[in-house]
């Protein structure tokens, strides 16, 4: 465990609405927890949040700044008229609201990240702006979330293909992935998860299963269909479910991939240490 104390960084990776315009969530959040006047960073990446903010946490633990324990968090709320949480995302995700966080040090903890590697691909980034202005808003309709529509206004105004996309996102996960893994000196075969956003069957297994020649049962579906699409906090929700359940064990290894809009992608390999207290009921 980790005192409050000992927190001297502060990420939140922000999804969609996170209050008002011109203000960060991390001093609010900062301020209920009793934390002190530590630096903090809020990372808008969307669904890649939580693994875009662990890179910059390794950053700032193994860097020059030299931190010893960062507190990262999010959390997603799609409870508003402009958003259809049941069809925002098409046939692939329900959304669900939660709320998540974790600790990253510089020794101890359960879990040890052997590998991290990320990327963005900037010529797909229109998918999910749209075909709109990037101007500043004129009306709350800009807040509406609906990334189908914005995919089909930008294939219309480009001329473009969604499959292109698709392609092109889908190749770029599946080579952090090898990368990550060969990284961490494993196969594919060893690991014992792959961690990614509750997603529809048939998604999951076309984005992270497929492409490493594995099968559903290896990753973390059973989770998510009960659960939804929680953005950023998808993984850590994993987490605690498959450490509680035992599927997840001392010495096992899990592949966490994730993405967003941007478009940026990230993937890393964990090795479970130990099962901690939580996990045991404690």
């Amino acid at each position: 465990s980790v005192e409050s104390e000992s927190i001297d960084y502060v990420i939140h990776a922000a999804n969609y609405y996170q209050g008002p315009p011109g203000w960060t969530a991390t001093g609010y959040i900062m301020r209920e927890l009793g934390l002190g006047e530590v630096p903090s960073l809020q990372v808008n990446q969307e669904c890649n949040g939580l693994m875009a903010a662990l890179e910059v946490a390794i950053g700032q633990l193994t860097g020059i700044a030299g931190r010893k324990a960062a507190l990262l968090t999010s959390a997603s709320s799609w409870s508003t008229p402009l958003v259809d949480r049941w069809r925002s995302l098409g046939p692939q995700a329900v959304l669900s609201d939660a709320g998540a966080a974790m600790t990253v040090t510089s020794h101890g903890g359960f879990a040890e990240v052997l590998s991290l590697n990320g990327a963005t691909l900037p010529g797909e980034e229109g998918w999910l702006r749209g075909a709109g202005s990037l101007l500043p808003p004129d009306r709350d309709a800009n807040w509406f979330f609906d990334p189908v529509q914005r995919a089909v206004e930008y294939a219309s105004a480009s001329g473009r293909s969604m499959q292109e996309w698709l392609d092109a996102a889908g190749e770029q996960c599946r080579q952090l992935c090898l990368r990550s893994l060969d990284e961490a000196k494993l196969d594919a075969a060893e690991l014992a998860k792959v961690i990614g956003f509750h997603l529809a069957r048939y998604a999951l297994a076309g984005s992270v299963a497929d492409p490493l020649g594995l099968p559903l049962e290896r990753t973390n579906w059973a989770c998510g269909r009960s659960t939804g699409h929680a953005g950023p906090c998808d993984h850590l929700i994993s987490i605690d479910r498959l450490m509680r359940t035992g599927e997840l064990g001392p010495g096992d290894h899990a592949l966490l991939v994730s993405w967003g809009g941007g478009w940026n992608t990230t993937a890393a390999v964990v090795k479970i240490l130990h099962v901690p207290d939580w996990a045991r009921g404690a």
